[in-house]
């Protein structure tokens, strides 16, 4: 079995986040080249693509419905292993991907634009907060 860590964010445009959608587009690139090449091997190859999970990383961004924790993620995802070749390893996820891929990509884009947006001032406001104590 092969896991590799990817994001929902590999799924769409992400703004304020390019870099790192950036990244989880190639590691989707890359796990499904990779299952295309040992497909007849007995290698399992899975992607898992997580939502907003409550980490060190995203610890500044603003509050959201549906963010699990570390731990509760990490139980959910193992649970998913070896069913399909691409999961979101928690339910939550899953739901908001199939809102997500239901409602016009001009919705979608608008919204990641507002939610990264708020993000990115959520941050940096309690970054300069951070500072000023």
């Amino acid at each position: 079995v092969v896991i590799n860590i990817a994001s929902m964010a590999s799924l769409m445009p992400a703004p304020y986040i390019a870099e790192y959608s950036a990244t989880k587009h190639y590691m989707h690139a890359l796990t499904e080249a990779i299952a295309i090449e040992v497909e007849d091997t007995g290698v399992f190859v899975q992607e898992v693509d997580p939502g907003e999970v409550a980490t060190e990383m995203t610890k500044d961004f603003a509050p959201a419905p549906g963010v699990p924790t570390a731990n509760v993620y990490v139980a959910s995802a193992l649970d998913t292993l070896g069913y399909s070749q691409r999961t979101f390893g928690y339910w939550f996820h899953g739901l908001m991907w199939l809102v997500i891929d239901n409602t016009p990509m001009w919705i979608n884009y608008m919204l990641m634009k507002y939610t990264g947006k708020m993000n990115y001032k959520h941050a940096l406001e309690n970054i300069e907060n951070h500072h000023n104590t």
